[in-house]
């Protein structure tokens, strides 16, 4: 894979001091914005017992960034990705890609978008347990009747870069959930999609498998200008992040910063920790 330079993060905000959601700043080298999320509002039920998961949410995700979302449970993070990944539809707001507003998507559309133009990761892994490693892998190129040698090589270099290829013949029941959740990994990247969406990808795995896919999601963004969204409650993963938004109540209410030039992920982590402190009153209590 082509080695290519990240971009640099800007300087920290405060801690103590909540970040603006309208007008988040943008990263220090001149990349483009990829995906821009305006105003999202959410509400489930009706009437007065109607519950409002977002609360007008507002941010900017660049090309080539590895972007964290943290909150504690119910805190509305969970339910942004899924409107990002048109799983949801928003009560109100837009969610650009690249400028289109993807509200406005015909059915025909917003399935190759989630087809293509999106790679989902999930924290149970969502494999078809009848097929093999490869065969899940391979599986959104051959709904969209990719070329047999495209599949072929993409999922020989994908199997290389995940160290999978001793299960690629073997159905996930046979599976570590470490190799499960790169298998997945690998189907989420197929396709060569925009951005990456990744739900708790760490959540199920034990402290060494969760590290191996960390360090490898982290070295694609790194190599490969991979974007990557992230929503997690684990500082570990997060601290493979540029940049984290915390949200709490449905709304934007800090913003942090990996800080130039090459700040340890252990000090990252820190300061990870001393936000989710301050915003839950101590990070055991987020969920």
């Amino acid at each position: 894979m082509s080695m290519a330079d990240p971009a640099s993060p800007a300087s920290p905000a405060n801690p103590a001091s909540p970040a603006s959601p309208a007008s988040p700043a943008s990263p220090a080298s001149p990349a483009q914005k990829l995906l821009e999320v305006r105003d999202l509002r959410k509400a489930f039920g009706g009437g007065d017992g109607a519950t409002e998961a977002l609360r007008g949410v507002s941010f900017d995700c660049y090309g080539g960034e590895f972007l964290g979302i943290m909150g504690a449970s119910g805190s509305g993070k969970t339910t942004l990705l899924n409107c990002v990944a048109t799983t949801l539809r928003p009560t109100s707001g837009t969610v650009l890609l690249q400028g289109t507003d993807i509200s406005a998507f015909s059915n025909a559309q917003l399935s190759d978008y989630r087809g293509s133009r999106i790679g989902y990761l999930f924290q149970g892994y969502e494999l078809l347990d009848s097929l093999t490693g490869s065969e899940n892998i391979i599986l959104p190129l051959a709904i969209h009747n990719e070329q047999a040698t495209v599949i072929s090589s993409r999922l020989s270099e994908l199997a290389a870069f995940f160290e999978i290829e001793d299960v690629l013949e073997k159905f996930p029941a046979q599976m570590s959930g470490g190799q499960k959740q790169r298998v997945a990994a690998a189907r989420a990247l197929i396709g060569r999609p925009d951005i990456v969406l990744t739900d708790e990808p760490t959540g199920a795995l034990d402290t060494r498998s969760a590290r191996t896919l960390m360090e490898k999601l982290a070295l694609l963004n790194e190599q490969e200008r991979t974007t990557i969204l992230l929503v997690t409650h684990d500082a570990n993963a997060a601290s493979f992040c540029s940049r984290i938004l915390f949200i709490q109540d449905g709304v934007i209410f800090h913003e942090l910063r990996r800080q130039a030039p090459g700040e340890e992920r252990a000090d990252y982590y820190q300061r990870i920790l001393a936000v989710m402190t301050h915003l839950n009153g101590g990070s055991a209590n987020v969920l």
